[in-house]
């Protein structure tokens, strides 16, 4: 049943986080609507070029979506690469809601207040089909003069309506007091009429952090505690939590590789932090073998859940153990995964009390 104990994590679709949220127990994965960003098209640094056509590129998509995601519901985002074109001149946004037609999953196109008429023309393809759309606003939308207006355009354009549809407020990592949020939420045009709202931020330090040990506030987190018992108690909708997952909300940078000097580090989210140990770099002596210290180290903390909490706990305590150590993409896939189903556990306590 979609709610507000409904957990939105925004996923940027890089290896570590769709294997992430592939391998997360079924009755997590019935608690969560992943909201997808299709990502650009990668840089080959090495040949200066792109790593592959547009075409190939929303091809590996969809197979990966259709593998990795299959049956369940999402909402599709493709303000990274809806500009591009395909080979036959059709736009690629176009292209993704074509090819998705026959997808098991209920898959729900994103939209924006912003969102000119060719891409509202090319996600009504799905939504004359599904009815629903999932409108992705920011604070700042919500002073638009004439903005009930404005919704109602968009959704009679598309031909749907807010009972059937979704509204994401995109807070980013505006930290910003109860009191704003609160007003946030009166705000909300048809407040009650959507089939749910979402509070979507995201506090993951941007700059690098170095070696050493550190516990850091999820404040998204804390301030979404905040707002469910203010709501709570003043009797008004609940909205739905949603977050940019151990990450930032701005678009992944890509680096050169061959120039990075990468430092070994495992990323643990418990209860209102994430606790993250840093190492060294990895290409130095004691490379990934690192890790094995870093995982002893995280186990013998009070919150490790144990292996059985998620397939990150596992990683962690079996590399702790002797197993393998894997690669940096696989600590991202440890993190991101540990990440979704304890916090879809925290929803659960939090609705329960």
């Amino acid at each position: 049943m979609i709610n507000h104990t409904t957990y939105v994590p925004v996923i940027k679709w890089k290896l570590g986080e769709y294997k992430a949220l592939s391998e997360l127990k079924d009755s997590t994965k019935d608690k969560i609507i992943p909201l997808i960003e299709i990502p650009r098209i990668g840089y080959d640094f090495e040949n200066s070029s792109a790593s592959k056509t547009i075409d190939e590129h929303l091809e590996k998509f969809i197979k990966r979506l259709k593998s990795k995601w299959p049956s369940r519901p999402c909402f599709i985002d493709t303000c990274h690469i809806h500009e591009e074109h395909m080979a036959d001149g059709n736009s690629s946004t176009k292209y993704i809601f074509n090819n998705l037609k026959d997808f098991s999953g209920p898959f729900i196109p994103v939209v924006y207040i912003s969102s000119n008429e060719d891409y509202i023309k090319d996600i009504s393809i799905t939504t004359h089909l599904i009815k629903k759309v999932c409108l992705r606003i920011t604070p700042h939308d919500l002073d638009i003069d004439n903005l009930d207006n404005k919704i109602q355009t968009i959704l009679d354009s598309l031909k749907c309506t807010q009972d059937d549809s979704f509204l994401v407020i995109d807070i980013k990592d505006n930290d910003l007091p109860i009191g704003i949020h609160s007003e946030i939420l009166k705000r909300i045009p048809f407040a009650n009429r959507w089939q749910m709202v979402v509070i979507i931020g995201g506090h993951y330090p941007k700059e690098s952090i170095r070696a050493g040990t550190y516990d850091i506030p999820r404040k998204e987190w804390i301030t979404y505690k905040k707002i469910y018992k203010v709501t709570s108690d003043e009797g008004v909708r609940i909205p739905s939590f949603g977050d940019y997952l151990v990450g930032t909300s701005d678009y992944p940078k890509e680096f050169d590789m061959r120039l990075i000097k990468p430092l070994a580090k495992v990323r643990y989210t418990h209860d209102d932090h994430w606790y993250v140990v840093v190492g060294k770099n990895v290409r130095l002596a004691d490379g990934f073998r690192q890790y094995r210290n870093i995982c002893n180290y995280i186990i013998s903390k009070p919150f490790f859940d144990g292996k059985y909490f998620s397939k990150g706990d596992e990683y962690i305590e079996t590399c702790a153990k002797g197993g393998s150590h894997g690669n940096l993409g696989t600590w991202v896939y440890v993190a991101m995964n540990r990440h979704m189903e304890k916090v879809v556990a925290d929803i659960a306590k939090l609705a329960a009390t």
